[in-house]
């Protein structure tokens, strides 16, 4: 469906269109994001994506890769299932142990 926008807009002006608004920034239209209506961001099939609650009030943010939970954040922290991959350092990691030092990549 094409979007008969305004011919003449003045720069801030918000234009809906089935429930999707628009405001014109002086030289193109931008799409505005409803505060509080986005609950995933997902991928063309919807197997990757980021999910805010998947029940209600959970409080928790899921990260699921081809179809499989891979991390959630809770109020505990970052929860991780599989293999973790960082590279570079991490600020702030003052413990020098085998373990860390492992971790690390050191």
């Amino acid at each position: 469906m094409a979007i008969n926008f305004p011919d003449s807009p003045t720069s801030g002006d918000i234009y809906t269109v089935n429930g999707k608004k628009w405001q014109w920034n002086g030289t193109t239209w931008d799409v505005l994001a409803a505060v509080g209506s986005t609950t995933s961001i997902a991928d063309a099939d919807s197997d990757t994506k980021i999910v805010l609650e998947k029940t209600s009030d959970e409080d928790i943010i899921h990260f699921d890769v081809a179809g499989v939970e891979k991390a959630y954040i809770d109020s505990s922290g970052l929860n991780v299932s599989g293999d973790l991959s960082v590279s570079g350092s991490i600020a702030g990691v003052e413990d020098k142990s085998p373990m860390i030092m492992l971790l690390m990549g050191v």
